[in-house]
């Protein structure tokens, strides 16, 4: 019995590389379409007549294979040594693919085709100053907050160099605006320095003491009886000569078994604007200094003091009573007209008749 002619064992395929060049057909013609592509190899010459490949594949008998002969067992090999370290060998560099022909091209920063974001204008500054600039004007207006409007015209200011800057750069678009705020604020601070400076000076005249023309009535050369302190602006105030009275019953400010003394003060404005008398001053002393009691009565209509106001050309007149020991011999008197008025002195000596 014949034994089967052994098969002969299938050949592995190569793994083909879809990235590789084409190859040729079964038939060794080359791929017409994709001959001339770069990534094609060369094409195999043709056959020619004295080559064997010219005889036709029909003539051309396969040899009848043979059977393989019988092989001894691999020996076991030996387990390789380890390699010394040495450099490393060169690796093969990598192929530089062309890149596809559907590839977008990607083109540098700043080249045709980009663009830079647009830059937002930067028009806080003069938008502020703007605000700080009419704020300031309004804080001029008003007497009270002047400082105030110093403090936001220089604001202003400031910021709407800042804005005018910008502008001629470019990096902002409101320079009219700027332009306004500027002026503004060099009003606002002119304006309110204008106001501060005219109504510190009027506080100071004010604080100033109005004094005495002459010195007639100071502390060292007091007035006597119906004597008048004059001060400057117009203003004359007149004190009688002191009376004992008996006061009713049951008066304020009266010590039983002390003198009553009663005086009349004049006060005369010859000036060209109101007096203000709502804070006068009234002191009454003995000879030795010590305070004498004032005394308040509605009935004897005594310490009802001055009127508010006493206008140009116009005079009021109040009476005063204080009460003095039996023992006491000299009254003195010290009389402001207002707040803001020196003191006059009078002395009375009221060991004389009539007193």
């Amino acid at each position: 019995m014949t034994e089967p002619s052994p098969q002969p064992s299938p050949q592995p395929q190569p793994d083909v590389d879809p990235w590789s060049a084409p190859s040729e057909d079964r038939t060794g013609t080359p791929d017409p379409v994709r001959h001339d592509h770069p990534w094609v190899r060369p094409a195999a010459p043709s056959p020619t007549a004295s080559s064997p490949a010219a005889v036709p594949p029909a003539a051309v008998r396969p040899p009848t294979p043979e059977p393989p002969a019988a092989q001894p067992p691999p020996a076991e090999l030996p387990a390789p040594e380890p390699a010394a370290p040495g450099p490393r060998a060169a690796e093969p560099a990598a192929t530089a693919r062309p890149s596809p022909p559907w590839s977008v091209p990607l083109y540098p920063m700043g080249s045709v085709g980009w663009y830079p974001y647009p830059v937002q204008p930067r028009n806080g500054a003069a938008v502020a100053a703007l605000v700080l600039g009419i704020l300031s004007v309004l804080a001029a207006c008003s007497v009270l907050f002047f400082f105030i409007g110093v403090v936001l015209g220089a604001l202003a200011l400031i910021l709407g160099l800042m804005g005018r800057a910008r502008a001629k750069k470019g990096r902002a678009t409101n320079g009219p605006m700027a332009l306004t705020a500027v002026l503004l604020g060099v009003g606002g601070l002119l304006l309110s320095a204008a106001i501060g400076v005219l109504a510190v000076g009027t506080l100071m005249d004010e604080f100033d003491a109005v004094p005495l023309t002459g010195a007639q009535g100071t502390v060292s050369r007091p007035l006597g009886d119906n004597g008048t302190a004059t001060y400057r602006g117009g203003l004359h105030v007149t004190v009688s000569a002191p009376k004992e009275f008996t006061p009713a019953a049951g008066v304020r400010g009266r010590t039983l078994g002390e003198r009553a003394y009663r005086i009349s003060v004049t006060v005369r404005n010859e000036g060209d604007r109101d007096i203000d008398t709502t804070r006068y001053h009234v002191l009454a002393e003995g000879g030795d200094e010590a305070q004498l009691d004032q005394i308040w009565s509605d009935t004897d209509r005594v310490g009802q003091g001055l009127p508010a106001t006493v206008g140009p050309g116009r005079s009021a007149t109040a009476d005063f009573a204080f009460s003095v020991p039996q023992e006491e011999q000299v009254l003195d008197l010290e009389l402001a007209p207002g707040w803001h008025y020196d003191s006059a002195y009078w002395y009375f000596d009221l060991r004389r008749p009539g007193t």
